[in-house]
Formats: C-alpha cells, sequence, structure tokens
C-alpha cells in the first residue's frame, strides 16, 4: 500500500506510521451528530435574521404612494377609423411637433 507519492521511496514507510497516529479518526456518531444539530440551529437562526430584514424592507415599501399611469392609449390598426385631425390632435396632446422634414425624435410631418 503506497500512502506517499510525493516522498522517496525509503522514507515513506518510516513515515506512514507517524502519521497515521496523527490523522484523526473518525468522528464518533453522537459528536456527529451534535454537531448536526449545532450547525441546523445555526442556519435557522442566520435564515431567520435574513426573513426579518427581508420582510422589514418589503414592509417600509408596502405604504409608498400609488404609481400614477400617465398613457394616452390609442389603437391603430387595419381599417381602422380614424381622421387626419385625430391623428393631428393625439400627436399635438403627446408633445410632438409638427415640421416640414423629420430629423429629430418629438417631430412630424404630414404630406
Amino acid at each position: 500500500m503506497t500512502v506517499f507519492t510525493a516522498l522517496p521511496r525509503k522514507l515513506a514507510p518510516k513515515l506512514a506510521p507517524k502519521l497515521a497516529r496523527k490523522l484523526p479518526r473518525k468522528l464518533p456518531p453522537k459528536l456527529l451528530h451534535k454537531l448536526l444539530i449545532v450547525a441546523a440551529c445555526l442556519m435557522l437562526a442566520v435564515l431567520w435574521y435574513l426573513d426579518g430584514i427581508i420582510t422589514a424592507t418589503f414592509e417600509a415599501k408596502r405604504y409608498a404612494l400609488p404609481a400614477q399611469v400617465f398613457a394616452r392609449p390609442l389603437e391603430l390598426f387595419s381599417g381602422a377609423r380614424l381622421s387626419l385631425a385625430d391623428v393631428r390632435a393625439e400627436l399635438e396632446a403627446l408633445g410632438y411637433r409638427r415640421v416640414e422634414r423629420v430629423r429629430d425624435p418629438g417631430q412630424y410631418a404630414l404630406s
């Protein structure tokens, strides 16, 4: 049985028994059971703490002012009955400017 591959062959048999005595054996089942219980309790405490932080963060935002919607829905589709005056009024209400030739966003031209 080869224990060490990095040591010369002459040193490996001499050091193997000494190092084997110093290496930890298996943990006793009772100790392992207790360590698992402590780790689970710590994990639950951390999760409880994080839950409190997250809940407090969202509770503070619950009673904020409701959002205001600034929308003017206009359904455009093939066959829709919409006059040129209605389109012009809609564009003016949305802040578009009438120009002779469109060069920038927010402009419109009629041909």
